[in-house]
């Protein structure tokens, strides 16, 4: 495995069932230049019930970058 395909493996550093927190927290990693996703956006808010949390991914690279940016939301640790 090459040195950067371990930088960007994708990384959860987010995790809410709440969409439009996580999507404020996706906001925050985007206004810091970071590349990131919401996965199970739309089964997170399914029918109005939150049974899928929402989670944020960044690149393995800018995880640590990413977390520190969150402090003070809930957090994942890597999988």
């Amino acid at each position: 495995m090459s040195a950067a395909s371990v930088d960007t493996h994708p990384v959860v550093v987010f995790r809410s069932s709440d969409p439009a927190r996580a999507d404020l927290v996706r906001a925050t990693l985007e206004e810091a230049g970071m590349e990131c996703l919401l996965d199970n956006e739309q089964q997170g808010s399914l029918a109005g019930v939150d049974l899928i949390p929402v989670e944020l991914v960044v690149k393995a690279c800018d995880a640590n970058q990413a977390r520190s940016l969150v402090a003070g939301h809930e957090q994942v640790n890597d999988f």
